[in-house]
């Protein structure tokens, strides 16, 4: 098993409190894109990928593709962050986002090894 999302596998949900006092203040609008290509090592094979994520909640959104070619896999991921201040009333909404992101940024790819090919010795 090989976690895909390279650059955030160890970050958690800022908002892992159930309750909100105040309004979320971000410091500015932002957007996140990661483009990256993972080489298979020699002898192994991709046995499955992760479903794509999409979670679309107005001024917050991140997607995930994943794609596999000869030796490769090549993963998209965008975040955004469109907006400043965001209500207090909404921190349920908000921290539902951040769970979901965060939970597909833990997914993972399953390599398996490859077959030896037909009438190799080992």
């Amino acid at each position: 098993m090989l976690p895909l999302a390279v650059f955030t596998a160890t970050e958690k949900n800022p908002f892992s409190s159930e309750q909100r006092k105040t309004a979320i203040y971000f410091h500015y609008a932002y957007a996140i894109e990661d483009d990256v290509t993972l080489h298979i090592p020699a002898g192994y094979d991709v046995e499955s990928l992760p479903a794509p994520a999409n979670i679309d909640m107005g001024a917050l959104q991140f997607t995930t593709a994943f794609e596999k070619s000869e030796g490769a896999i090549h993963v998209a991921r965008h975040f955004v962050v469109n907006g400043e201040i965001i209500g207090r009333n909404q921190y349920t909404n908000v921290r539902s986002f951040f769970s979901k992101a965060a939970a597909a940024d833990q997914e993972q790819v399953v390599l398996r090894k490859s077959a030896p090919p037909a009438g190799s010795v080992h």
